[in-house]
């Protein structure tokens, strides 16, 4: 009984997975202009832009460098 739990679990986890990375692939995340500014602005390190979505690493940086604390 648990093996078979398990299996359906990490059947489901491999759905979501794939539903999560095929949903990014097509919408882009709206994300506000001024979080982004801000989130680059305060990155203790120098962020490499190059092939990168500026949105999604300005909001990267504020996710873990101002709501995070770390």
């Amino acid at each position: 009984m648990k093996w078979t739990f398990s299996v359906v679990v990490f059947g489901l986890m491999l759905v979501t997975v794939g539903l999560v990375r095929e949903m990014g692939a097509q919408a882009p995340v709206p994300v506000d202009e001024s979080v982004v500014k801000q989130g680059l602005a305060i990155a203790p390190v120098p962020l490499n832009l190059r092939g990168k979505n500026r949105a999604l690493v300005g909001l990267g940086s504020y996710l873990v460098n101002a709501v995070s604390e770390c």
